[in-house]
């Protein structure tokens, strides 16, 4: 099958395309645009961590021969770490979205990407939710996680299309990078019908994913006090009785209610779990860049700023 047979196409629309200049993202872009079932911008961001005049032109080439607007962001970005970057970037792709008026904005992550992801999370200690990532949602839409790089390459090379390789891809210093270049090969060459086994895995998780999602939901919404404007309250006497395994897989959920993108660390949602438990929180608590805890004697509030 080639990529345009494999791609889910969105619904006919507006749509925001994250093209960064590598293969992945023009590719998606050209074959969004010859669909002609799409209004399309572009978003082009800069995260200042190195040139990116050679990706910024060519982004503007193609993007001006398919007749689509380039929006371009620069990140004001501290340091080079992957969570602050992703959090920066997903954030700036909102703001051009709702800028231009796009129905969800559109990124080129496929198969590779997707196995990548879950590997990551299983080293983290993510649990259950781990294994259903990169899904597509209302505001982020993926068409080419039914896609492998090699496929991806050879539709760029049959349409002609140019493209800049990311000399950080291959630095090993970032753990996506570890583990593409790394671990992947290593568990390829002991297993060569890995990629097959964790797909498989991949989607057992993402049905029994659902089926407890929707259990928790009844759940959350016995327990919620109030919810809204970048804030859940949950009855913490309520929140105590829970078994604790139970408490986690709420908390985890009322957090990635709040911010879909979040990755947390076993760690982390276990220690804040004996805290709410123990009554232990006695000030908000950071546990990402954008989301506080705050537990009062009778509520605990999850939320993108102090409560």
């Amino acid at each position: 099958m080639s990529l345009t047979e494999k791609i889910i196409w969105p619904e006919p629309g507006h749509y925001l395309v994250a093209v960064s200049g590598g293969v992945d993202s023009i590719s998606l872009l050209y074959a969004l645009a010859k669909k002609g079932d799409y209004k399309l911008d572009v978003a082009f961001i800069d995260h200042g961590w190195r040139e990116v005049e050679g990706e910024r032109e060519l982004v503007h080439e193609l993007a001006g021969a398919l007749g689509v607007e380039v929006h371009e962001r620069s990140l004001d970005l501290k340091g080079d770490g992957e969570e602050e970057a992703r959090v920066a970037r997903y954030g700036a792709l909102k703001e051009i979205r709702t800028q231009v008026g796009a129905r969800a904005s559109v990124t080129a992550h496929h198969l590779d990407d997707r196995i990548e992801t879950v590997l990551m999370q299983v080293m983290r200690g993510s649990g259950r939710q781990g294994l259903s990532v990169l899904r597509s949602t209302d505001e982020i839409i993926r068409p080419l996680l039914g896609v492998k790089k090699p496929e991806i390459v050879e539709y760029a090379q049959k349409h002609d299309l140019k493209w800049v390789e990311d000399p950080t891809n291959k630095d090993l210093k970032y753990r996506r990078n570890y583990v593409r270049h790394e671990l992947i090969p290593q568990l390829q060459q002991e297993d060569p019908d890995f990629e097959d086994w964790i797909m498989s895995l991949i989607q057992e998780a993402e049905g029994l994913n659902h089926e407890v999602d929707l259990g928790l939901a009844k759940l959350i919404h016995e327990l919620t006090l109030s919810s809204g404007d970048g804030a859940h309250e949950l009855s913490r006497e309520a929140l105590r009785r829970l078994p604790v395994e139970v408490l986690q897989e709420v908390l985890v959920s009322v957090l990635r209610k709040l911010d879909p993108l979040v990755q947390l660390d076993r760690r982390t949602v276990e220690s804040l779990t004996i805290d709410i438990k123990t009554g232990h929180i006695y000030r908000p608590r950071q546990l990402t860049k954008q989301l506080f805890v705050d537990a009062q004697r009778d509520k605990v509030t999850v939320a993108f700023k102090a409560h």
